[in-house]
């Protein structure tokens, strides 16, 4: 009966949600940054090899700085946008939302402008339960994707429950574009493809002449598909270094002086592969 409560409650919102134009501004600019003192955060390299990896591009015109949050056989990552915005991308497993947060509040940010859900496994939505039980949330974009966990169960009816703001995109979609920066879907192409890795929400970020590329779980059927026209100082590479993804045909392309992998220590999973 909860399945069919779940796949009702997907109709509703693809109903009120797909196909909207995406607004620019969806909040006013100085976003989710309560507290611009920047006295607050500690920057100092030694705290930041204790909680993650950061990288930052920067220009005449700001910095656009994402942290790759250590949230072990999951994934998430938070970035701070140039104009005073947040976005945070994925949330890890369950019970990673309780270090998620403190992470994003000691920045001095208390309301995340923008969430993505890249697709619906639970080592990247699982610790969106409590971040969604705990801060404001502006807009969630995410993929029409359906999974019949558990978490992934609990997490619809929660977005439902607090009437949230949720956009489904796919490739070729802008989540958020000024002058300054833009951010767009480069991938999924088939939300409904029978491997949700590749229902993934590819992200590429520009700003000035730099960029980001987030690969969430995409494999290479996926990857392919995306080749066109891409370049990215950084890369997260795709499904925690998975011998499944970052082909040859990609990493060729883009070409990325630098690349993050997120998985756990002596996972499993052999994540990641060593040639990756």
């Amino acid at each position: 009966m909860k399945r069919i409560f779940v796949l009702l409650l997907i109709c509703m919102l693809l109903v009120s949600c797909y196909g909207k134009e995406i607004p620019p501004d969806i909040l006013p600019p100085d976003g989710g940054q309560k507290n611009p003192d920047d006295s607050i955060r500690d920057k100092s390299p030694e705290k930041e090899k204790e909680d993650l990896i950061y990288s930052d591009l920067e220009t005449p015109d700001g910095i656009v700085r994402i942290h790759f949050l250590d949230v072990g056989q999951g994934d998430s990552a938070f970035v701070e946008l140039p104009d005073g915005r947040c976005m945070l991308i994925d949330g890890s497993l369950r019970g990673m939302g309780e270090k998620i947060v403190p992470y994003i509040e000691k920045l001095g940010y208390y309301f995340l402008d923008f969430v993505v859900i890249t697709h619906p496994h639970g080592d990247h939505i699982g610790g969106l339960i409590w971040v969604f039980n705990v801060m404001p949330v502006g807009c969630v974009y995410m993929t029409t994707a359906f999974h019949s966990t558990q978490v992934y169960q609990t997490l619809m009816i929660q977005l439902f429950e607090q009437e949230s703001t949720i956009l489904f995109i796919g490739a070729g979609d802008t989540l958020v574009e000024t002058e300054q920066y833009a951010i767009k879907a480069l991938a999924p192409y088939d939300a409904n493809d029978f491997n949700l890795n590749n229902t993934s929400i590819v992200l590429h970020l520009v700003f000035g002449q730099n960029a980001f590329m987030l690969m969430g779980d995409a494999e290479a059927e996926s990857e392919d598909l995306i080749l066109e026209n891409i370049q990215a100082n950084v890369v997260k590479v795709g499904h925690h270094g998975s011998l499944t993804s970052s082909t040859d045909r990609l990493v060729s392309k883009i070409n990325p002086q630098y690349a993050i992998i997120s998985c756990g220590a002596k996972n499993p999973y052999g994540h990641p592969i060593s040639w990756v």
